[in-house]
């Protein structure tokens, strides 16, 4: 990437803090991100596996890119109403059932904390050659301190949009997107 003097070196070293190999700063908060995943990571018109609750930013990229898509329906806790998580089953399924998916996006955690099985999923989505994307716009905290769920970078995922202003503690819509 092309940036230099001291915005690169500040990317490197949130790189180097987040584990990823690459970090770009993003102003338009983890839509950004996301529509910059999906753009790098989908040809027009192939095949996107997504969770159905995710961000309108991950729809808006989809038809942007003129893709097709397929839904993981993550199941409902009957009693308070919140979809729960992604099941590394259901990823292997609909995986095995379309054989033409050339990207997997999920979000982990949910806005209201909901976490998936990021690393088995990974696991899944590169057995098949296949990258993941994660929506971890609500995980800032996941990479600091003990007795956090393991983030997506730790888990596997090949890209993941962070907003920094959600719970990094930074300006309005100050993002990151970590490969």
């Amino acid at each position: 990437y092309t940036a230099s003097g001291i915005l690169r070196e500040s990317m490197d070293k949130a790189a180097r803090l987040f584990g990823s190999d690459i970090c770009w700063f993003l102003v338009n908060g983890s839509t950004c991100g996301l529509l910059t995943g999906i753009f790098s990571l989908l040809g027009q018109g192939e095949t996107a596996l997504i969770a159905r609750n995710c961000h309108k930013a991950v729809y808006n990229a989809l038809f942007l890119r003129g893709a097709k898509t397929e839904y993981l329906m993550p199941p409902v806790d009957p009693s308070t109403g919140i979809y729960g998580s992604i099941r590394p089953e259901d990823v292997e399924e609909a995986l095995s059932r379309h054989p033409d998916i050339r990207l997997v996006v999920i979000t982990s955690p949910t806005y209201e904390g909901v976490v998936s099985n990021v690393a088995s999923i990974a696991r899944i989505c590169h057995s098949r050659g296949i990258p993941l994307l994660v929506d971890e716009a609500h995980g800032t905290h996941f990479y600091f301190g003990e007795n956090m769920p393991v983030s997506a970078m730790s888990a596997g995922a090949d890209l993941s949009a962070v907003s920094m202003h959600k719970s990094g503690g930074s300006l309005t819509q100050s993002s990151f997107l970590l490969v």
